[in-house]
This record gives C-alpha cells, structure tokens and sequence, in this order.
C-alpha cells in the first residue's frame, strides 16, 4: 500500500502495484480571512508525509487544519487527532517504541503526543 496527501484535501491509500484507491479521507474544516480567524467546511490541504508505525495499527499525517491526523491504514477509519495553533506540514516522526509522535506546526512549537 501507497499512503500519500495531497493539496485537495485527501489522504489517499493506493495500492502499490497498480495505483488502484483502496481508500481516501478528507479533512472537514479549514481556517480561512485575515490571520486564519475563519473556518470554512471544505478539505484543507495535505503537504505533511505520513509517519506509520512498526505494526501498521496506525498512519499519521499532518494537515493545514493546524491537526496532527491518526487513520487506521487498513480502513482509512478515523482513530484521533491532535490540534495545534498553526498549520501542520512537518512529516511526524515516531520514538519510543512509535509511543510517541514529535511534530513540528506553524504555532512555533515541537509538540510530543502519544500515540496510543
């Protein structure tokens, strides 16, 4: 499987071989206006990598909607999100057994989240 995002709001997971969708999610609110003070419902854009952790329980990426995201990379199903004060296009990266997520957002700061 191929996990990727894209500016159109998705995240996407394709199989490797032959490109075919397996599955994709959206994100749902997006800051807009002066200083980002607005949230619109349409899909924000997606530039973070994915991070997945060593037994596949969970895929992470960040999002223009200032959330760290964790999708279920069989299912594409929901498990959490992490909200920041800035947008989030640092790939996230796992330590401590993948018990522990660091990413970087816009807000300026490193955020350390647990993963489970």
């Amino acid at each position: 499987m191929l996990y990727f995002g894209s500016w159109d709001g998705h995240f996407y997971c394709v199989q490797s071989n032959d490109s075919t969708p397996v599955w994709n999610y959206s994100t749902s609110l997006c800051p807009v206006g002066p200083k980002h003070a607005d949230w619109v419902p349409h899909s924000c854009p997606i530039a973070s990598n994915p991070a997945m952790d060593a037994n596949s329980t969970f895929v992470l990426f960040g999002a223009d909607d200032y959330k760290l995201h964790a999708l279920d990379p069989a299912t594409g199903a929901f498990l959490w999100v992490y909200p920041t004060l800035g947008f989030v296009r640092a790939a996230p990266t796992l330590a401590f057994g993948d018990n522990l997520a660091l990413v970087g957002s816009f807000d300026g700061r490193l955020h350390a989240v647990f993963t489970r």
